[in-house]
């Protein structure tokens, strides 16, 4: 039987064979998954995605979502985003006193070995149907996606961290992205042709850097302890 995507805000799953087994994900294409002992406990991260979520964090205070503006729903605005992160964890945290800066981050409980690639396990749910991904997107998507910013990178509009971004990435984008679009932009008042050549480089780009962070993926979960 197919394994039903978690394309719902607050889809959580229980999965014995990880030490916290209640798995609460973000929402649809997100990016954390969060992780409880019991349904009284708080919902913890893997110390892998400390990296991860405090260059996220640097990307949201620079508001480099390319995400629209959601007025009506303010747990997707929020700084850590529904989108991205567990609804349950966005709703606590938006309903509290915590700051909404990077500070934030102070209000978030890592441990060591939690995640399913810590666990060389694969969730039980799916990132996207397979019209829409990989098998590795499939499976692993959330953690594509956090890997992603781990490496100094927005998965969504390819902005970086120069001094967290890996030199294969910068080499695998090129002109830097934000350059291009600006050219894209200039472009695109001359004539429509050039403007649709630089769209295909900019998606043939990302198509790239998705493979390599795949890759990156990969080796996470083959990895021997």
């Amino acid at each position: 039987m197919a394994l039903r995507v978690a394309f719902r805000d607050n889809t959580i799953a229980r999965e014995e064979d990880l030490p916290s087994p209640w798995v609460y994900y973000p929402g649809h294409y997100g990016a954390f998954i969060g992780f409880r002992q019991d349904l009284q406990s708080p919902i913890t991260f893997c110390e892998c995605a400390r990296k991860a979520i405090e260059n996220y964090l640097v990307f949201r205070m620079a508001g480099a979502s390319p995400e629209p503006v959601m007025k009506d729903n303010p747990e997707k605005e929020f700084v850590l985003s529904s989108r991205d992160f567990p609804r349950a964890l966005v709703h606590y945290l938006a309903n509290s006193q915590a700051s909404v800066g990077v500070e934030i981050s102070s209000h978030l409980i890592f441990l060591k070995h939690l995640c399913h690639l810590c666990n060389h396990q694969t969730p039980s749910v799916r990132f996207c149907s397979k019209q829409y991904g990989s098998g590795i997107q499939q499976s692993h998507g959330w953690y594509c996606r956090q890997k992603a910013f781990e490496l100094g990178m927005e998965p969504r509009s390819l902005r970086i961290i120069a001094e967290d971004c890996p030199k294969e990435i910068m080499d695998l984008l090129g002109m830097d992205i934000e350059e291009l679009m600006r050219f894209r932009r200039t472009a695109l008042k001359v004539s429509w042709k050039t403007a649709a050549v630089i769209d295909r480089q900019v998606e043939e780009r990302k198509g790239r850097v998705r493979k390599y962070v795949e890759y990156q993926v990969n080796v996470a979960i083959t990895k021997k302890d």
